[in-house]
């Protein structure tokens, strides 16, 4: 949304499928419509064919996917690569999906002309798992709108996050079998 406005002598693509909620955002803003079927044949067949025909000069991707084979420029983001770590036990059924994961991502990673992440943290991780030089990732700390803000007066009082990165269920079967 506030890219266009910072360029208004450039003109800013959102390619999207047909279930992209799509509205006005400036002038020089406009949305591509990709009908999607099967997610792979879209990232990798349709999509490339959409940046040849509107000329793309750099294809931007706030996520590790994007196209292969393209004719242009690409910088990727990869947030975290958590799940990729070594430490993390894993389910049977879940580990060739994880592996499947990281070695595409590794791919697009070396494809990538610039790998955006969003700590310092991340950017360690990608330089170890992915053999990447340190100069083809850049740091971009993720900003936060108004509305978010430092609470001032806990008076003792925590807030906790808990994420769970996997279903447990299996690990505890195998425990209960012990």
């Amino acid at each position: 949304k506030i890219a266009p406005q910072y360029k208004p002598e450039w003109e800013f693509i959102l390619f999207c499928n047909q279930n992209t909620h799509r509205g006005v955002i400036n002038d020089n803003f406009k949305y591509v419509v990709i009908k999607e079927g099967l997610t792979f044949w879209w990232d990798q067949i349709r999509l490339p064919l959409a940046l040849r025909k509107e000329k793309i000069d750099l294809f931007f991707s706030p996520y590790y996917k994007g196209p292969f084979l393209s004719h242009c420029k690409l910088v990727i983001t990869i947030h975290d690569l958590t799940p990729f770590l070594p430490f993390l036990p894993r389910a049977p059924r879940n580990r060739l999906y994880i592996s499947l994961q990281k070695y595409l991502s590794n791919l697009m990673a070396k494809r990538a002309d610039l790998i955006i992440t969003d700590s310092t943290n991340s950017k360690k991780d990608i330089i170890h798992l992915f053999k990447l030089p340190e100069e083809k990732i850049k740091i971009v700390y993720i900003g936060l709108e108004e509305r978010f803000y430092p609470i001032k007066d806990t008076e003792g009082t925590f807030v906790y996050s808990v994420h769970i990165m996997e279903d447990i269920t299996e690990a505890k079967r195998a425990q209960e079998r012990l």
